[in-house]
């Protein structure tokens, strides 16, 4: 029975990497897919829905309404003037700026948790805590360094700048082993390996500063290092980035591919919390300098009587829907068992 499984999986697979459609070219094409591809079963059924929409270039965005004639637009309901992609929606929209936020602490929580759970006593972990209160000894770091990171100058500095105030995400310190890891956790939108790559690069020059800030502890022998835990709105990552922090950590081995299933899996049902506000905004009416006009109100109503609806596990359509899939699953199921049957006859 379970080598008849292994077969048919293996030759499902096999099928379906031969096809061309957006979801294959970045589920199953691309490396970065492959750990959601065995996590997101874990998802709940409306998560799910929600996901393979986004994975297959038809979440509901204006840009996709508009390409198969469900609106007359691509325009962003909340930004007149720019043309609403997936990746406008979850990463740059400003309406969805807090909710963004929320989706980023929901996975950063997890990943605290996750790591908690796993490290050794021998570690401290700060979770978003100011620098100055993590008591790290912390220099001061030069102008150039600080402009070269991205971030913006105070108003009066003598050239050497105080960074005390910055907020890491995580920060792991372990005296006995000498070691410093600043964990940044990063949701950018996962199209592609280069935007993935993009979001550590950013995150690393960004966070550069503190190293110039923790040099006493360089010079001292001590290792610190940047770990920016990239993991795509869709749940797309690379996982040896990962591995990487996972090591300097000293984590267990045996626990490296459930943390990052689970931070690929959190990452789904972020997305999926950022889909629901986006549906709350939607039944609000959209707002443009606070004023609705005639043509996104019938907008909204379009987008949320021809898409969202099929989303709400709660509406009677879709009850009937998730029992028929599981009227599905057990005709599958008993065809296998059949055939198995059948296979240990001829046997």
């Amino acid at each position: 029975g379970v080598s008849l499984k292994k077969v048919a999986g293996a030759n499902t697979r096999r099928a379906v990497s031969k096809r061309s459609t957006s979801f294959v070219r970045q589920l199953v094409h691309q490396s970065e897919g492959a750990t959601i591809a065995r996590a997101v079963s874990r998802c709940r059924e409306a998560e799910y829905r929600v996901w393979v929409k986004a994975m297959a270039d038809q979440y509901p965005v204006q840009a996709y309404l508009r390409r198969i004639n469900k609106t007359t637009s691509a325009e962003c309901l909340f930004c007149p003037g720019t043309r609403e992609t997936l990746a406008h929606f979850a990463c740059v929209c400003p309406q969805f700026r807090e909710a963004r936020t929320a989706a980023h602490n929901q996975v950063r929580k997890l990943i605290s948790s996750l790591l908690a759970k796993c490290l050794h006593d021998r570690w401290e972990l700060h979770e978003e805590t100011p620098m100055a209160s993590t008591g790290l000894r912390l220099s001061r770091v030069s102008v150039t360094c600080m402009e070269a990171s991205g971030r913006p100058l105070p108003e009066h500095h003598d050239g050497m700048i105080c960074i005390g105030r910055l907020q890491p995400d995580l920060v792991l310190v372990s005296h006995s082993l000498r070691k410093i890891a600043i964990v940044e956790v990063s949701r950018p939108m996962d199209g592609s390996s280069a935007q993935l790559a993009a979001a550590h690069e950013r995150k690393m020059r960004t966070y550069a500063p503190l190293l110039e800030a923790l040099r006493m502890y360089l010079n001292e022998g001590w290792q610190v290092e940047i770990f920016p835990w990239v993991v795509g709105v869709r749940g797309l990552l690379d996982d040896e980035t990962i591995k990487c922090c996972l090591e300097f950590l000293e984590i267990p081995r045996q626990s490296w591919q459930r943390i990052i299933a689970d931070t690929a899996k959190e990452s789904v049902k972020a997305f999926y919390s950022l889909h629901r506000v986006r549906c709350k905004a939607l039944n609000m009416g959209p707002r443009s300098s606070g004023l609705q006009t005639t043509r996104n109100k019938a907008e909204a109503s379009t987008v949320r009587s021809s898409v969202f609806d099929a989303d709400d596990p709660g509406r009677a359509c879709n009850r009937k829907r998730l029992r028929r899939s599981e009227g599905d699953n057990d005709e599958t199921r008993r065809r296998w068992k059949q055939m198995e049957k059948m296979t240990r006859k001829r046997g």
